[in-house]
C-alpha cells in the first residue's frame, strides 16, 4: 500500500485537496502517463471546458483500466491548465473521480497547449503492489 505523507513540521497542503508526497513500496508496478488531453475517441475536440475535463478524466481511467489499475493508486496528479479555465469546474469534476483521495499533485496554468484547442492537459503516475 502506497504511504500518504504530510509531515506536521511544514504548512499543510493548499486547501487540503491533495497530498504532499507518497511513498510507494518497494516491487511495486508503476505507470506514467504522458499528458492526455479532451479529445474523444473519434478526435473530436469539444469547445466547452468541462466536457474536455471530463475526456481527460475518461481517457485517464482508460489508461488505468488497462494497466489494471484504478484511481486509487495514483500517487500523483499534474494539470497544466490554461488562464481561462474555470478552477471550481476542474476540482469538481476530479473530485468525482478521486473522492476521498488526495494524491500528490501539481497545478500550473500556462499560456498554451500544442493544439490551440486544448484547454487542459494532465499526467499521472499510479503505483500498485505487484500482482
Amino acid at each position: 500500500m502506497n504511504t500518504v505523507l504530510d509531515p506536521q513540521t511544514i504548512a499543510p497542503p493548499y486547501r487540503r485537496r491533495y497530498s504532499h508526497a507518497f511513498v510507494v513500496p518497494p516491487q511495486s508496478r508503476l505507470l506514467f502517463s504522458s499528458g492526455t488531453v479532451g479529445v474523444d475517441p473519434a478526435g473530436e475536440v469539444p469547445a466547452d471546458f468541462g466536457r474536455q475535463v471530463e475526456l481527460v478524466m475518461d481517457n485517464l481511467s482508460e489508461i488505468l483500466r488497462e494497466a489494471r489499475m484504478n484511481w486509487d493508486d495514483v500517487v500523483k496528479f499534474t494539470g497544466y491548465l490554461k488562464p481561462q479555465c474555470d478552477m471550481a469546474t476542474f476540482a469538481e469534476i476530479r473530485h468525482r473521480y478521486f473522492g476521498a483521495l488526495k494524491p500528490a499533485m501539481t497545478l500550473v496554468w500556462v499560456s498554451g497547449l500544442v493544439d490551440a484547442r486544448w484547454m487542459l492537459e494532465v499526467e499521472i503516475v499510479a503505483a500498485r503492489a505487484a500482482d
